[in-house]
């Protein structure tokens, strides 16, 4: 199987890790309406999503296929803008527990994407041969704002992490983000493993990031959870300033247009996010974005509710145009409508 294959491989069960991490959100919106839910209710919101957004690529044979391979990302521009410099390589030694060692070997943060190479060291790694690890983790800041949680099958992370840093449950706000997990490497006694996360919105501005990952196994074949230890870690990070400092570039319809209402659309330096509500907009449709050179970009993950329209583009700052036009096919219609910047 040659390179590109593979990645498309990889690409086609990403895309359907996010479009179930999306089905997950809608779902718990829609059975949750307001933001001060109970811990009960979270429990099962994060649970659930948890176990949808794992995000690992699942074919028992692809363990074997990725040894020293560059991470794929489905949002092409952020591996644009990395292979450009914008990402923080460290020179971090194995932190270890439980006779496992864990380092981040670089990280990026822009405004609505975070990435991270997780590097494990195993004693022995046998037990994971054609198997996926699994982890649990809390990635937050020095406010204790919350970015994602991922559950793994430790059912009292939520619980722990709020009675540590005394939050109470109806205070407790998680930024839920879409993750892909994809391995670069897998050895017997090396895993180095990819992660990627986006978001509609804007994230939370920090100077410190705190990734705690909690216990790491994984799954039999009959789905139940295999630990090989209950290991923690607690790794914290300082944000350099060029992803504190970091600021957007906005972007506003040139003249109002009857059935498109645009709630956000910003290119940051790793990807365009665009939030609109657009009559008659569905899933039988398409969008895209062109830039004022002629180029299209195509949407990479993508959600409806309704006329609503959630989606990122592989676009970035080093990439946008003054103008950038949107383009609409609906029922067999196809509409332009320019936007320029704020």
């Amino acid at each position: 199987m040659t390179d590109k294959e593979l990645e498309n491989k990889i690409l086609r069960n990403v895309r359907m890790n996010i479009a179930m991490s999306e089905f997950g959100r809608a779902y718990t919106k829609k059975k949750y309406k307001t933001h001060l839910y109970s811990l009960k209710k979270a429990m099962v919101i994060l649970l659930t999503i948890g176990l949808i957004t794992i995000g690992f690529v699942q074919a028992k044979n692809f363990i074997k296929e990725f040894e020293d391979r560059k991470p794929t990302y489905v949002i092409e521009s952020i591996a644009d803008a990395i292979n450009n410099g914008y990402v923080e390589n460290l020179n971090m030694e194995y932190a270890y527990s439980d006779g496992i060692g864990l380092k981040i070997n670089s990280f990026s943060m822009s405004n609505n994407n975070i990435n991270f190479i997780l590097d494990f060291k195993l004693e022995n790694g046998k037990d994971l041969e054609e198997k996926n690890i699994e982890y649990g983790y809390i990635l937050y800041n020095e406010n204790n704002e919350v970015y994602h949680i991922k559950t793994g099958t430790n059912k009292n992370l939520i619980k722990d992490f709020l009675n540590e840093k005394n939050i109470k449950s109806d205070n407790f706000k998680p930024n839920f983000l879409n993750v892909q997990s994809s391995y670069i490497a897998k050895k017997q006694d090396n895993i180095v493993i990819n992660e990627s996360m986006s978001t509609y919105g804007y994230l939370p501005k920090t100077k410190k990031l705190f990734f705690k990952i909690i216990g790491i196994g994984y799954r039999e074949y009959n789905g139940k959870y295999k630990a090989i230890s209950n290991s923690n870690w607690l790794i914290e990070l300082d944000i350099p300033e060029k992803f504190y400092e970091a600021t957007n570039i906005e972007y506003i319809l040139k003249e109002d247009v009857q059935g498109i209402n645009l709630e956000k659309v910003f290119v940051s330096d790793t990807s365009m996010t665009f939030v609109a509500i657009i009559e008659g907009i569905n899933g039988n449709n398409s969008i895209s974005i062109i830039d004022e050179n002629g180029k299209e970009y195509l949407a990479t993950t993508i959600s409806y509710i309704g006329d609503r329209i959630k989606t990122e583009f592989p676009i970035y700052k080093e990439k946008a145009t003054n103008k950038l036009y949107i383009k609409t096919i609906i029922n067999n219609e196809e509409k332009i409508t320019e936007l320029v910047k704020k």
